[in-house]
Protein backbone atom coordinates (compact mmCIF):
# COMPACT_ATOMS: atom_id res chain seq x y z
CA UNK A 1 0.00 0.00 0.00
CA UNK A 2 1.86 3.44 -0.95
CA UNK A 3 2.62 5.71 1.54
CA UNK A 4 1.41 2.91 4.85
CA UNK A 5 3.54 0.51 6.52
CA UNK A 6 2.77 -2.85 7.15
CA UNK A 7 2.02 -1.63 10.97
CA UNK A 8 -1.00 0.91 10.16
CA UNK A 9 -2.62 -1.57 7.81
CA UNK A 10 -3.76 -5.07 9.27
CA UNK A 11 -6.75 -7.49 8.59
CA UNK A 12 -8.75 -9.12 11.61
CA UNK A 13 -11.42 -11.62 11.03
CA UNK A 14 -15.02 -10.58 12.72
CA UNK A 15 -15.72 -13.87 14.20
CA UNK A 16 -12.44 -15.82 15.04
CA UNK A 17 -14.35 -17.96 17.04
CA UNK A 18 -16.40 -19.09 14.14
CA UNK A 19 -19.49 -17.58 12.06
CA UNK A 20 -22.52 -17.68 14.07
CA UNK A 21 -25.71 -19.38 14.65
CA UNK A 22 -23.28 -22.51 13.78
CA UNK A 23 -22.95 -21.21 10.31
CA UNK A 24 -19.65 -23.41 9.68
CA UNK A 25 -19.05 -22.79 6.08
CA UNK A 26 -15.71 -22.99 4.18
CA UNK A 27 -15.67 -21.14 0.88
CA UNK A 28 -13.06 -20.06 -1.87
CA UNK A 29 -13.30 -16.80 -2.27
CA UNK A 30 -13.53 -15.62 -5.67
CA UNK A 31 -11.63 -12.75 -7.14
CA UNK A 32 -12.03 -10.38 -9.91
CA UNK A 33 -9.90 -8.42 -11.42
CA UNK A 34 -11.26 -5.15 -12.85
CA UNK A 35 -8.33 -2.69 -13.81
CA UNK A 36 -9.78 0.72 -14.44
CA UNK A 37 -7.25 2.02 -17.60
CA UNK A 38 -7.02 6.05 -17.87
CA UNK A 39 -3.97 6.45 -20.41
CA UNK A 40 -1.28 5.37 -18.64
CA UNK A 41 -3.02 5.27 -15.21
CA UNK A 42 -4.23 1.78 -14.17
CA UNK A 43 -6.32 1.75 -11.28
CA UNK A 44 -6.70 -1.38 -9.32
CA UNK A 45 -10.65 -2.14 -8.80
CA UNK A 46 -11.03 -5.85 -7.75
CA UNK A 47 -14.23 -7.56 -7.00
CA UNK A 48 -14.91 -10.70 -4.21
CA UNK A 49 -17.38 -12.83 -3.55
CA UNK A 50 -18.05 -16.55 -1.67
CA UNK A 51 -16.93 -14.69 1.34
CA UNK A 52 -16.64 -17.21 4.28
CA UNK A 53 -14.37 -15.65 6.80
CA UNK A 54 -15.76 -12.11 6.64
CA UNK A 55 -12.75 -9.84 8.11
CA UNK A 56 -12.14 -5.41 8.70
CA UNK A 57 -8.81 -4.64 7.38
CA UNK A 58 -7.75 -1.27 9.13
CA UNK A 59 -5.98 1.73 8.05
CA UNK A 60 -4.61 3.92 10.44
CA UNK A 61 -2.96 7.21 9.30
CA UNK A 62 0.13 7.97 9.75
CA UNK A 63 -0.64 11.54 11.78
CA UNK A 64 -3.29 10.84 13.90
CA UNK A 65 -6.67 13.07 13.92
CA UNK A 66 -6.63 14.93 17.18
CA UNK A 67 -10.10 13.58 17.46
CA UNK A 68 -9.24 10.21 16.89
CA UNK A 69 -11.93 9.53 14.48
CA UNK A 70 -12.84 6.32 12.58
CA UNK A 71 -14.87 5.21 9.89
CA UNK A 72 -16.24 1.62 9.19
CA UNK A 73 -16.57 0.92 5.32
CA UNK A 74 -18.89 -1.03 3.58
CA UNK A 75 -18.32 -1.61 -0.36
CA UNK A 76 -21.17 -2.11 -2.41
CA UNK A 77 -22.06 -5.07 -4.89
CA UNK A 78 -25.72 -5.97 -4.77
CA UNK A 79 -24.62 -7.96 -1.88
CA UNK A 80 -23.89 -10.50 -4.62
CA UNK A 81 -20.33 -9.33 -4.66
CA UNK A 82 -18.14 -6.36 -2.83
CA UNK A 83 -16.28 -3.72 -5.07
CA UNK A 84 -13.48 -4.06 -2.30
CA UNK A 85 -11.50 -1.20 -3.52
CA UNK A 86 -13.12 1.48 -4.82
CA UNK A 87 -15.70 1.61 -2.32
CA UNK A 88 -13.35 -0.02 -0.07
CA UNK A 89 -10.02 -0.20 0.54
CA UNK A 90 -9.16 3.60 -2.04
CA UNK A 91 -11.74 5.23 0.67
CA UNK A 92 -9.93 4.05 3.93
CA UNK A 93 -6.79 5.59 2.23
CA UNK A 94 -8.80 8.66 1.38
CA UNK A 95 -9.85 9.28 4.61
CA UNK A 96 -6.13 8.61 5.81
CA UNK A 97 -4.92 11.35 4.27
CA UNK A 98 -7.41 13.15 6.52
CA UNK A 99 -6.23 11.76 9.59
CA UNK A 100 -9.49 9.43 10.02
CA UNK A 101 -8.80 5.65 10.47
CA UNK A 102 -10.74 3.88 7.88
CA UNK A 103 -11.84 0.13 8.43
CA UNK A 104 -13.13 -1.77 5.55
CA UNK A 105 -15.32 -4.52 6.12
CA UNK A 106 -15.18 -7.89 3.59
CA UNK A 107 -18.52 -8.69 4.35
CA UNK A 108 -20.48 -11.85 3.60
CA UNK A 109 -23.07 -11.78 0.44
CA UNK A 110 -25.59 -13.50 -0.49
CA UNK A 111 -24.74 -17.54 -1.05
CA UNK A 112 -27.33 -19.77 -1.71
CA UNK A 113 -26.03 -22.81 -1.00
CA UNK A 114 -24.90 -21.42 2.44
CA UNK A 115 -28.18 -20.23 3.32
CA UNK A 116 -26.29 -16.55 3.45
CA UNK A 117 -29.13 -13.44 2.81
CA UNK A 118 -28.65 -9.83 3.90
CA UNK A 119 -30.60 -10.58 7.13
CA UNK A 120 -27.97 -13.33 8.70
CA UNK A 121 -25.18 -12.82 7.34
CA UNK A 122 -24.37 -9.16 5.47
CA UNK A 123 -26.22 -7.08 8.16
CA UNK A 124 -24.74 -8.88 11.47
CA UNK A 125 -20.82 -8.58 9.53
CA UNK A 126 -21.76 -5.19 9.44
CA UNK A 127 -22.89 -4.74 13.18
CA UNK A 128 -19.81 -7.28 14.59
CA UNK A 129 -17.48 -4.96 13.18
CA UNK A 130 -18.44 -1.21 14.72
CA UNK A 131 -18.12 -3.76 17.94
CA UNK A 132 -14.94 -5.03 17.16
CA UNK A 133 -13.55 -1.09 16.13
CA UNK A 134 -15.25 -0.36 19.98
CA UNK A 135 -13.52 -3.33 21.50
CA UNK A 136 -10.02 -2.32 20.06
CA UNK A 137 -10.29 1.59 20.26
CA UNK A 138 -7.85 1.86 23.22
CA UNK A 139 -5.03 -0.16 21.48
CA UNK A 140 -6.30 2.03 18.35
CA UNK A 141 -6.06 5.21 19.83
CA UNK A 142 -9.28 5.57 19.09
CA UNK A 143 -12.53 7.81 20.11
CA UNK A 144 -14.90 4.86 20.84
CA UNK A 145 -17.59 7.68 21.25
CA UNK A 146 -16.36 8.56 17.31
CA UNK A 147 -17.26 5.76 15.14
CA UNK A 148 -19.35 6.23 12.08
CA UNK A 149 -20.15 4.11 9.16
CA UNK A 150 -20.16 4.80 5.46
CA UNK A 151 -21.52 2.60 2.74
CA UNK A 152 -22.22 2.74 -0.95
CA UNK A 153 -25.01 0.93 -3.00
CA UNK A 154 -26.10 -2.38 -0.65
CA UNK A 155 -23.40 -1.13 1.63
CA UNK A 156 -25.28 2.06 1.80
CA UNK A 157 -28.58 -0.31 2.88
CA UNK A 158 -26.19 -1.98 5.24
CA UNK A 159 -25.09 1.58 6.71
CA UNK A 160 -28.52 2.89 6.78
CA UNK A 161 -29.57 -0.81 8.57
CA UNK A 162 -26.64 0.27 10.89
CA UNK A 163 -28.26 3.49 11.95
CA UNK A 164 -31.65 1.57 12.94
CA UNK A 165 -30.95 -1.94 13.59
CA UNK A 166 -28.42 -1.08 16.57
CA UNK A 167 -28.39 -2.12 20.60
CA UNK A 168 -26.45 -1.54 23.27
CA UNK A 169 -24.77 -4.79 23.20
CA UNK A 170 -25.50 -8.08 25.57
CA UNK A 171 -23.76 -7.40 29.13
CA UNK A 172 -24.06 -11.18 29.87
CA UNK A 173 -22.02 -12.31 26.58
CA UNK A 174 -18.92 -14.46 27.01
CA UNK A 175 -17.46 -12.68 24.10
CA UNK A 176 -16.14 -9.23 25.34
CA UNK A 177 -17.11 -7.91 21.72
CA UNK A 178 -20.78 -8.69 21.59
CA UNK A 179 -20.40 -6.87 24.97
CA UNK A 180 -19.47 -3.34 22.75
CA UNK A 181 -22.70 -1.16 21.58
CA UNK A 182 -22.90 -1.31 17.71
CA UNK A 183 -24.71 2.00 17.25
CA UNK A 184 -22.59 4.04 15.09
CA UNK A 185 -21.98 8.07 16.20
CA UNK A 186 -22.84 8.88 12.45
CA UNK A 187 -23.51 7.39 8.88
CA UNK A 188 -23.46 8.07 5.56
CA UNK A 189 -25.13 5.79 3.39
CA UNK A 190 -23.20 7.02 -0.09
CA UNK A 191 -26.06 6.14 -3.37
CA UNK A 192 -27.75 3.39 -1.07
CA UNK A 193 -30.23 1.00 -1.72
CA UNK A 194 -32.68 2.33 0.76
CA UNK A 195 -36.58 1.59 0.09
CA UNK A 196 -36.87 -2.41 0.18
CA UNK A 197 -40.59 -2.89 1.26
CA UNK A 198 -42.23 -1.88 -2.28
CA UNK A 199 -39.80 -4.05 -4.44
CA UNK A 200 -40.14 -6.53 -1.59
CA UNK A 201 -43.56 -7.11 -2.50
CA UNK A 202 -43.41 -6.79 -6.60
CA UNK A 203 -40.49 -9.48 -6.55
CA UNK A 204 -40.10 -12.69 -4.92
CA UNK A 205 -36.63 -13.30 -5.70
CA UNK A 206 -35.36 -10.19 -3.97
CA UNK A 207 -37.45 -10.78 -0.89
CA UNK A 208 -35.99 -14.00 -0.47
CA UNK A 209 -32.17 -13.07 -1.09
CA UNK A 210 -32.62 -10.00 1.69
CA UNK A 211 -34.37 -11.93 3.71
CA UNK A 212 -34.35 -15.84 3.00
CA UNK A 213 -37.05 -17.90 2.07
CA UNK A 214 -39.61 -18.02 5.27
CA UNK A 215 -39.55 -13.97 5.66
CA UNK A 216 -42.36 -12.90 7.71
CA UNK A 217 -44.26 -9.63 7.44
CA UNK A 218 -42.15 -9.28 10.67
CA UNK A 219 -38.74 -9.62 9.23
CA UNK A 220 -39.61 -6.90 6.32
CA UNK A 221 -40.57 -4.66 8.46
CA UNK A 222 -37.21 -5.03 11.05
CA UNK A 223 -35.05 -4.99 8.10
CA UNK A 224 -36.84 -1.43 6.48
CA UNK A 225 -34.54 0.89 7.60
CA UNK A 226 -36.89 3.47 6.02
CA UNK A 227 -39.43 2.83 8.80
CA UNK A 228 -37.21 3.25 12.36
CA UNK A 229 -36.16 6.98 12.08
CA UNK A 230 -36.78 8.18 15.26
CA UNK A 231 -35.04 11.11 16.57
CA UNK A 232 -32.67 8.25 18.34
CA UNK A 233 -31.83 7.96 14.48
CA UNK A 234 -27.71 9.03 14.68
CA UNK A 235 -26.57 11.87 12.47
CA UNK A 236 -26.54 10.71 8.90
CA UNK A 237 -24.63 12.73 5.70
CA UNK A 238 -27.11 12.20 2.51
Amino acid sequence: MPGLTAQQVHEKPLWPDGLPNGQQVTLEEEWKERPIEEGAKVTLDRSVKAISTPTITVYRPEKQNPHRSSIVILPGGGFSHLAIDKEGHDIARWLNTHGITGIVVKYRVIHEPSNFHVYNASVPDSLRAIRLVRHHAKDWNLDPNKVGVMGFSAGGYLTAAAGTLYDDGNPGSSDPIEKMSCKPNFIAPIYPLIEIEERIHTSEAFKVRMLGQNSTSARIHQFSPIKHVTAATPPTFL
